[in-house]
């Protein structure tokens, strides 16, 4: 065979294959680069639910503190004024909507990634029975002054886990 033969052959070889190694890595690149894509897709959309999640879970424990509050006060007052002993029944609009709020917090709880959050609000929502069952006022004002400190802690939970949405 002939040395001009051999370069033939050769140089058939490679003007075949060099454009086949050329498609091979661009499609890599376009895999890489379309896999990466996808990802911060998924990322934005998960950090998007997760912080309107967040905020579901801090307007549901302001609504969840505030019926607390007005069902505390109204019973406070009710108490006061000798309109009924201690411990003391829990019904009416209040009632509804603080166990409305309830039920919305602990399912919004399970949404959320943050685990020091899920946790926070899990043991505020937790201190309820304490609150409902107090064997006397002073057992009553503990553990509502207790919620409210849980409450609070809940909010500062939400807002740092949005804080840490909002720096990535």
């Amino acid at each position: 065979m002939s040395d001009a033969l051999i370069g033939v052959i050769i140089g058939g070889i490679i003007a075949t294959a060099a454009p086949i190694v050329v498609e091979m890595i661009r499609g890599r690149r376009e895999a890489t680069l379309d896999k990466e894509k996808r990802a911060d897709n998924r990322r934005i959309d998960r950090d998007t639910f997760q912080r309107a999640t967040l905020l579901e879970i801090m307007d549901a424990i302001a609504d969840w503190k505030g019926a607390l509050t007005t069902l505390w006060y109204d019973r406070m007052t009710d108490y006061h004024e000798g309109e009924g002993p201690w411990p003391f029944s829990w019904s009416g609009e209040n009632q509804s909507r603080m166990e409305a709020a309830q039920t919305r917090l602990i399912i919004l709880r399970e949404r959320v990634i943050d685990e020091h959050l899920r946790t926070t609000v899990k043991n505020t929502t937790d201190l309820r029975p304490g609150f409902l069952l107090a064997s006397s006022a002073a057992e009553g004002i503990a553990a509502y002054q207790g919620i409210v400190e849980a409450v609070d802690d809940s909010i500062e939970a939400a807002g740092e886990a949005l804080r840490g949405l909002s720096s990535d």
